[in-house]
């Protein structure tokens, strides 16, 4: 039992890393330029990628359900 769990949690981890590495190489952010010389901009910055992250997982959620 301990093995299959091992096995299976080591399957997983090598498909999560193969999947980020193989999503981040479509990604190209060389060209987006983020202006953090203010406080504002940048709390305003984190503030979006929260909301988005929570926005995220509602769609994970909601898409599990059915």
């Amino acid at each position: 039992m301990g093995r299959k769990v091992f096995t299976l949690a080591t399957v997983a981890a090598a498909g999560v890393i193969a999947s980020a590495g193989s999503a981040l190489a479509g990604v190209d952010l060389t060209g987006v330029t983020v202006d953090t010389a203010s406080v504002e901009t940048l709390a305003a910055t984190v503030l979006v990628g929260l909301g988005v992250i929570w926005g995220v997982r509602k769609l994970v959620k909601l898409i599990n359900r059915s």
